[in-house]
């Protein structure tokens, strides 16, 4: 491809549409060859405004002569077109085209390569006694080819690796979470090349809130966060602002394996053929959760004594097997591929065929081994970043690709460890490394939807709030999980009493900040796009599992605490169940996605509440909300009756909301077993709260 045309040397339909051209090949003369966007386009590629300003040129060339210095100076550009090849773009200024690193978007439609190059990286000239000669900077090239790996980051999934509806599914799925807890802004490793995982934002929207929409608490908060990453330093070469890098998390994996014989991974064919066939197995058996019990996907297996969904709970028991028993032939290969098909079996719902199996179901199987392998990779590619230097745009994509997978192996050993008796295997991470954390100083964020039409603005700010939100809320999460561990292990009890003090107090400050902010999105959820409801959904039903979870580890705490910690995490664990059961009554009223679910695969009656990657997580959430509106009516067993209706009709929405989950196929596997538990623990009360609509 050769460099870009000025526009006034441009044809004839690119220059008035203000674009420049691009040949694949020279055009000498009046030969017929069409620049790239006329090909494409079907335009007829016509030079008539620049023929005519040649003969211009050529008749005021003939009346006026040059000094000898002035020609000297003019003569570069051309002598360096020359040893270019640029005589065949007449015109055309080559020294100019290099300094413009804009045309490089030209080449890519799918991927937004950010400009990492330093402000200083210009073409040198050097200059001899008989000539001028100018030398180029090659790093205009980067990203520019069809073959470059850093297309690999934008990457999806074909129907070679799975077909086109659980392809669908998947991108989805996992593209829709990774926006809301893997993005630039909740990634506690980020570095400073920014980037955008597929739908996320990549800029701060808090600054095109409409200042008649918010409060000035909320303003004051939207100016603190943007002058906040504003301010960051970027590094060398790194504009402050960049608008970022589009990626995907598969993407990511992908481009990291590809270097994998340049930083030390020497991985053999037979390991990165087992790379891959790890990866396809486990990308099918996640997506099938999502499928419908109800589909009949496969029609010749049924018989009399199946009912509708025996098929498709077959085909995701063998697949979720096979994956399995792939993962377990390929834990000596270390590869990204095989870390990622690691941590997304960890978030597979088991089946409930496989907890009746001769070997035992272990959760959390193979965590620590992915955690490991990842660990030991994370080492190798720092080194190989170090090597090509900071002003590398290799270095930055790599650290940058780096810093997703490592803070996704990040949620499932936070994930992990709140949820069970795992113990973390990556350090802790308690502060924001970017600095874009908010200071409750600024107040609560307060949204106002008082608008009878909700301004695209205001609800485009909702997901990267919560994306702010997911990340203060992970520096909370490690504290509940050092409480959680010490408590369990019986640590000093100087230590814990701090622990729980502190952890306390994170929690506060996290209500104060956040908390209005979910709540009023829960309250006008059906003003909100999908986007921003599944964004405000998530956040809010995970943070509360997170207070459970702490007033659960609590409640096992042997020795006395603090009467004034005592009451604050019971009102902290009476909003959270009030949280919860308000959320899921305001998602169960409203109509289901159908358009949008059906064009992303999924069937027409599938809630919001099922859209996260793990439903075992979700199913966890309706669980402990119930246990603990039993526990708290315990403790409050001699209330007044009006108390009683109230946890009565909470309980019964929680339920309908852990039911819901029945409609797909993983959430079925999850939901039956939660159901089922709770039933042996608490079944005469669940049964004396139950409601059911009939109406004869």
């Amino acid at each position: 491809m050769l460099p870009q045309r000025r526009q006034n040397s441009s044809c004839d339909p690119c220059r008035r549409s203000k674009r420049r051209c691009f040949f694949s090949s020279p055009r000498i003369g009046d030969t017929d060859i069409a620049c790239t966007h006329c090909e494409r386009l079907g335009h007829d590629c016509t030079f008539e405004f620049v023929d005519s300003q040649a003969q211009k040129k050529r008749s005021k060339r003939a009346r006026t002569r040059q000094s000898t210095s002035e020609s000297a100076a003019e003569a570069s550009p051309g002598l360096a077109s020359g040893d270019f090849q640029a005589d065949a773009v007449a015109g055309h200024d080559v020294l100019a085209s290099w300094l413009d690193f804009d045309y490089l978007e030209g080449y890519s439609e799918c991927l937004d390569l950010p400009n990492f190059l330093a402000p200083d990286a210009v073409t040198t000239i050097e200059t001899s006694k008989n000539r001028l000669c100018v030398r180029p900077n090659l790093q205009y090239l980067i990203g520019s080819s069809l073959d470059s790996p850093i297309r690999l980051l934008n990457s999806k999934l074909d129907a070679t690796i799975l077909d086109v509806r659980l392809a669908r599914i998947h991108d989805m799925i996992v593209t829709g979470c990774a926006s809301r807890f893997a993005d630039y802004d909740c990634n506690l490793y980020a570095t400073a090349c920014r980037y955008q995982l597929e739908d996320g934002n990549s800029t701060s929207q808090e600054q095109n809130l409409l200042s008649s929409s918010l409060s000035p608490q909320s303003q004051a908060l939207a100016s603190a966060l943007t002058s906040q990453t504003d301010a960051s330093p970027m590094g060398p070469g790194l504009p402050p602002r960049d608008p970022g890098c589009m990626m995907t998390v598969l993407g990511t994996v992908r481009f990291l394996d590809h270097f994998s014989y340049l930083y030390g991974n020497r991985l053999t064919k037979a390991a990165r053929r087992q790379s891959d066939a790890v990866l396809k197995a486990v990308l099918r058996a996640c997506s099938l959760q999502w499928l419908s019990t109800t589909d009949t996907l496969f029609p010749d297996s049924f018989d009399e004594n199946q009912t509708a969904r025996d098929p498709l709970e077959n085909a995701f028991h063998d697949a979720w097997f096979q994956a399995q028993t792939l993962l377990q032939n390929a834990q000596s290969a270390r590869s990204f591929r095989v870390v990622y098909a690691t941590l997304l079996f960890d978030g597979i719902a088991i089946p409930t065929k496989a907890h009746g199996a001769i070997e035992s179901v272990v959760t959390h199987e193979f965590l620590d081994a992915g955690l490991q392998k990842l660990i030991s990779l994370d080492t190798l590619v720092k080194k190989y970043c170090a090597t090509l230097g900071s002003r590398s745009v290799y270095s930055a994509l790599l650290e940058a690709s780096l810093s997703v997978v490592r803070w996704g192996g990040y949620i499932r050993d936070i994930g992990a460890a709140l949820t069970t008796d795992h113990h973390c295997k990556l350090p802790g991470i308690l502060s924001h490394a970017k600095g874009h954390t908010a200071s409750p100083s600024c107040g609560p964020i307060l949204v106002s939807f008082d608008d009878q039409d909700l301004h695209p603005d205001i609800d485009n700010s909702v997901p990267s709030i919560c994306q702010k939100a997911v990340a203060e809320a992970f520096c909370v999460w490690r504290q509940i999980v050092e409480v959680k561990g010490s408590v369990s292990r019986h640590a000093q009890r100087e230590s814990r009493v701090e622990a729980i003090a502190s952890t306390v107090t994170a929690v506060g400050k996290f209500n104060q900040l956040f908390r209005p902010f979910m709540k009023t999105c829960i309250d006008n959820l059906e003003r909100l796009s999908v986007r921003s409801r599944t964004s405000a959904v998530s956040i809010t039903l995970y943070w509360d599992l997170s207070i459970l979870i702490l007033a659960d580890s609590l409640g096992d705490y042997d020795s006395p605490t603090d009467p004034h910690v005592t009451s604050t995490i019971r009102s902290y664990q009476e909003e959270a169940v009030s949280s919860v059961s308000r959320t899921v009554e305001r998602v169960l009223s409203l109509p289901t996605e159908e358009l949008f679910n059906v064009e992303n695969g999924l069937s027409a009656e599938v809630p919001i509440l099922a859209y996260h990657i793990t439903p075992s997580l979700t199913a966890t959430t309706f669980q402990k909300t119930i246990e603990n509106i039993v526990s708290l009516h315990s403790y409050q067993e001699n209330a007044n009756q009006g108390v009683d209706s109230i946890w009565h009709r909470q309980i019964d929405i929680v339920m309908k909301g852990l039911c819901s989950l029945d409609v797909i196929v993983g959430g079925s596997q999850v939901a039956s077993a939660a159901i089922q538990s709770l039933m042996r623990q608490h079944g005469d009360i669940l049964s004396e709260c139950w409601t059911s609509d009939f109406s004869t």
